[in-house]
């Protein structure tokens, strides 16, 4: 017969060493899972974001195309209007003896215009040396 061999297991006894190494077991297998939930979330926030930025993207160039496009509607229909409207006024205007404005320039060109022609006057050393010892 074959001898039995020693056991050095002392059973299905649980120690206070068990214990203490299955709850780092499980404090690890926690920690690796709650880094790759967060892990997780932040692509998903970060995907969302850039769903949220393309969309908001694609919104502002569909308005920016329905104003253009109103505005091609618009104008042609104003500037129709404002022939009509001085055609119609052109004789009471005669009548009045206020002379016809036949050249108009446009607002944006006016203001243009008038802050062009003003310069500002370059200073002299003199002055800017007193300046410096006035501060």
């Amino acid at each position: 017969m074959v001898a039995s061999r020693k056991s050095s297991h002392r059973g299905s006894e649980i120690t206070l060493r068990h214990a203490w190494l299955a709850a780092l077991g499980a404090f690890a297998v926690a920690r690796r899972e709650a880094v790759t939930a967060a892990d997780i979330a932040m692509e998903e926030t970060t995907s969302l974001r850039k769903r949220i930025l393309a969309v908001a993207g694609d919104a502002g160039l569909i308005a920016r195309g329905g104003a253009i496009t109103l505005r091609e509607k618009i104008e042609p229909v104003v500037a129709r209007f404002s022939a009509e409207f001085e055609a119609r006024i052109a004789p009471v205007l005669d009548k009045l003896g206020v002379p016809p404005n036949l050249v108009r320039t446009p607002r944006k060109a006016r203001a243009t215009k008038k802050s062009s022609n003003r310069r500002a006057a370059p200073r002299k050393v003199a002055e800017r040396a007193r300046a410096r010892t006035n501060r």
